[in-house]
């Protein structure tokens, strides 16, 4: 993150003024022979201001959350009515439950501690969800403030974040003093966590601000808030792992250990408008608005505004229009959508990676793309749209077969064009030239050049090139993005234009048995066959075993398999969609595989030896698949990835330094319905894991979210 010294600034003056309001002004120094103020400039070291907490306890009026309250229990609830209500996912709450296990619920049954909140159905705000025990130790304090210092505070830092002009009514405070952990002795407080949660109702919605002053143990705590509907929910980054005590040294703010939120109808907004990032330091990029970048613009040239997505300079690019260039023409929005004779389909990507379709006439035809592509050279008047294809003092006479100039000159060939010299008298002289993509006699015959075969590099070796009459084309491959010509850079999928596509005649259920030359250890065996099936799961184990979707034992915690399932949808292989594997030994793709595991490892690019050394890998890829059963409302395709990575740890010794790593990757996930499952199938069923949104409508935020990584 990067610090804000001026907000810090500004957060040190208004502590200056406070420290002097509760002196009664006796530091205040006097101006004397009625001389003006001076500007005085605060010093700041960044690095040395952390997280200040808002007044608590006792002395500020705080009730506390006391044992009692439980009958002496571990997992405590205390009802606190509110004089205005708090929104949360746009609905209002005249009261909260304090939770001693490290937030706030909305009703009673929230206080009961369990794993895995983000998601759940436990409508909740966690700033440190975690098992606390107050027998052993530590305070938990709460108020509601209606006035005064602590409302200026959270006004100023609303403004400053969101440049939003808001009128704070009231304030929440609720601060968990040196929390401990269960089963053990106490910790010394340095060891322990404290924290704050300060909710703000104001006139333009609820705010959250989460402070952490310190936080000593972990243990799989979870921080972030959760709608209470399975699906909608939002984790800071780091929740759920060993590094969520990072939270206490970076924020969204500008100040290490501050995190505030808007608490959306929708969604839980982190940056103005124009900013995105887990700590709110990154512009948003060309193609992208609005807070937290989430939105994308489409304009035909330059960067959009950042709050509106208006096109600076009010164009949209092919396929989009509307004032903000926001409605998508629908013959762009399907890649099935059929192009006119004489004319090819073109896959664009526009700024935010979302695939735009646009049909193209080719060379030498000229007209509506999707409706009629004619012949440039017989059915179309070179003389009325070329205006100079004839010497200004000639006469142009359109003929069904050619353009001809009226002056005395040779008749050309088909796919040529006949020019117009002056010799050194100033008399004129007539040629003909083949036209661009042609080559041959221009007076007999100008046949198409094959620029695919004639120049080899013409293409970057990484395109396909394809050939059409007078002109050629360059494609990228699935995994890839550029121009073809200069550049094909990796997109977000791994590339896969060299897997081997797996039969597609077959509806759900289909198991397919694929040899590994390169075995991978996958939960403490080494592997040499994989089973793949056509509805999404990856196994090892168990291919016998598996249902066909739509029978009762079809979810995967009933299994009796192991494996993985990226996506477990009854997918339809009798359309246009494809399943592609591969084995790969490809530097790229082990690089930036490795390099990402490497950095989930907590492994420093700084290291002269990476911890992590990826040797072979295995790729399957659905490719632009749809869904077989009608749950999809929409006319969209899916396309993700499940890359099984095998290598070595440094860091350990003998068979345990064989280890092998999955990464899902999704780039297009259209699902309406609630039987899409995406996990892992252990041995052990209690080691499974189930990805968020499982099982529900969520699952399509699987292409919006972001976790990391699952040792096999």
């Amino acid at each position: 993150m990067r610090v804000d010294p001026q907000r810090i600034m500004a957060r040190l003056r208004l502590e200056m003024e406070e420290a002097e309001e509760r002196s009664g002004g006796r530091n205040r120094r006097q101006l004397l022979g009625g001389g003006s103020p001076k500007e005085e400039t605060i010093q700041v070291t960044a690095p040395l201001f952390s997280s200040r907490l808002f007044e608590y306890g006792p002395a500020a009026n705080d009730k506390e959350l006391l044992l009692s309250s439980n009958g002496g229990g571990l997992d405590i609830a205390k009802r606190m009515p509110l004089s205005r209500p708090l929104l949360f996912y746009g609905q209002p709450h005249s009261a909260i439950w304090i939770l001693s296990n490290g937030g706030i619920g909305f009703e009673q049954s929230a206080r009961q501690y369990r794993a895995n909140i983000l998601p759940s159905n436990v409508r909740i705000i966690v700033p440190f969800w975690n098992r606390n025990d107050l027998r052993v130790g530590g305070k938990i304090f709460y108020r509601e403030v209606t006035g005064g210092r602590v409302l200026d505070r959270g006004q100023s830092e609303i403004r400053y974040q969101y440049e939003l002009e808001v009128k704070v009514h009231t304030a929440v405070l609720v601060t968990f003093d040196k929390m401990q952990p269960v089963g053990t002795d106490p910790l010394p407080d340095e060891n322990t966590n404290t924290f704050q949660l300060a909710l703000f109702s104001t006139s333009n919605g609820t705010f959250a601000n989460f402070i952490y002053s310190n936080i000593g143990w972990t243990q799989g705590a979870e921080a972030g808030f959760n709608a209470g509907d399975g699906s909608n929910f939002f984790a800071l980054p780091t929740s759920g792992t060993g590094n969520i005590m990072y939270l206490e040294d970076y924020g969204n703010t500008g100040i290490p250990g501050e995190w505030m939120f808007i608490l959306g109808d929708e969604r839980i907004q982190r940056c103005k408008a124009g900013i995105k990032g887990d700590t709110c330091d990154e512009a948003c990029k060309a193609g992208e608005f609005g807070p937290d970048c989430v939105r994308c613009c489409h304009c035909a040239e330059g960067a959009c505004h950042e709050a509106t997505g208006e096109c600076k300079k009010g164009e949209c690019s092919q396929c989009w229009t509307g004032i903000a260039c926001q409605q998508k023409q629908s013959r762009c929005s399907n890649k099935g959508s059929k192009c006119a004779q004489n004319a090819l389909q073109m896959t664009d990507y526009n700024k935010c990676g979302e695939p735009q379709y646009r049909c193209e006439c080719l060379a030498g035809f000229a007209g509506d793309p999707y409706t009629e592509c004619s012949v440039i050279l017989k059915n179309v008047d070179e003389c009325t749209r070329q205006p100079n294809v004839c010497h200004h003092l000639a006469q142009c006479s359109n003929t069904p077969e050619q353009s001809r100039c009226s002056n005395k000159g040779s008749k050309c060939a088909q796919n040529a064009l006949q020019m117009t010299d002056y010799n050194k008298c100033g008399e004129p002289q007539y040629r003909c030239e083949c036209l661009a993509g042609f080559a041959g006699d221009p007076y007999t015959e100008c046949s198409d050049v094959d620029e695919c075969t004639r120049q080899p590099n013409v293409c970057h070796h990484l395109a396909q090139c394809s050939n059409t009459p007078g002109r050629f084309f360059c494609q990228c491959p699935e995994g890839f993005q550029g121009d073809g010509i200069s550049e094909c850079v990796a997109s977000f999928l791994y590339p896969f234009d060299q897997s081997h596509l797996l039969p597609s005649n077959e509806k759900d259920g289909r198991v397919m048995e694929w040899r590994l030359s390169h075995p991978l250890r996958i939960f403490g065996r080494d592997r040499d066959t994989i089973w793949l099936t056509n509805n999404g799961l990856i196994l090892v184990k168990g291919a016998k075993n598996v249902p066909s979707i739509g029978d009762e034992q079809h979810k995967l915690d009933g299994m009796d398999v192991q494996g993985v399932a990226p996506l477990f949808v009854p997918i339809d292989m009798t359309s246009n969609g494809k399943i592609l594997v591969e084995e790969t030994t490809d530097p790229r793709i082990l690089g930036k595989a490795a390099q990402l595991i490497n950095t989930q490892l907590g492994a420093s690019s700084e290291q002269q030896q990476p911890r992590f050394v990826a040797t072979h890998a295995l790729l399957v890829t659905y490719s632009n698949v749809s869904i077989g059963m009608t749950k999809t409302t929409k006319e969209a395709t899916n396309t993700f990835q499940a890359l099984l990575i095998g290598g070595k740890d440094r860091q350990k010794r003998g068979e345990s330094s064989t280890v092998t790593f999955v990464q899902f990757l999704y780039r297009d996930l259209h699902w309406e319905g609630e039987e899409a499952e995406a996990g892992i199938m252990a041995p052990d069923r209690d080691n499974s894991i189930l990805l968020p949104g499982s099982g529900t409508e969520g699952i399509e935020q699987l292409s919006q979210l972001s976790n990391a990584r699952c040792v096999l």
